[in-house]
């Protein structure tokens, strides 16, 4: 994916929300002039920026990151309440990117590393079943298989 793509989403999502940049700047918890780069095609935003944006928006992961599905989750994004999701409302996907997300940088993955992964576990065929997150209680080993051999592989 390039910046480029990217930058065309981000004007495409302030254009439907009906907000000025700053407003996604901060929805995004980043400075104005971050932004303006990812805008311009100038840099990539960190995953953490772009799940700020999934979970303030409820945008799609999937359109936001690769350009694929419609551009919100459920409706419309310019009707949404941007709701705080305190575990009511929280998107299971969004949960298990951030996991991943987390487990990447305890092991000292690169941004570009974490982006590449966040991009291929959207990619993939087992993205669906992504959907439904287990409970602490009925986790499966082979469910967390992939965030730890992402680790595994990005600390050797």
């Amino acid at each position: 994916m390039s910046t480029d793509e990217l930058s065309d989403r981000l004007r495409s999502l302030a254009s439907t929300l009906q907000v000025d940049f700053q407003t996604l700047a901060r929805a995004g918890r980043v400075s104005k002039s971050s932004f303006s780069s990812y805008v311009h095609g100038n840099k990539f935003p960190r995953m953490e920026t772009i799940a700020n944006w999934i979970e303030h928006y409820g945008v799609n992961a999937n359109w936001l990151i690769v350009g694929r599905g419609p551009m919100f989750l459920n409706g419309s994004g310019s009707d949404r309440n941007h709701q705080d999701s305190g575990g009511n409302g929280k998107d299971p996907v969004i949960e298990r990117m951030n996991a991943a997300v987390r487990c990447l940088q305890q092991a000292k993955a690169s941004d570009e590393m974490i982006q590449k992964a966040i991009t291929t576990i959207l990619d993939s065929p087992a993205a669906a079943a992504m959907a439904t997150p287990p409970t602490p209680a009925t986790a499966s080993p082979t469910l967390n298989a992939p965030a730890n051999s992402m680790a595994q592989a990005v600390s050797q």
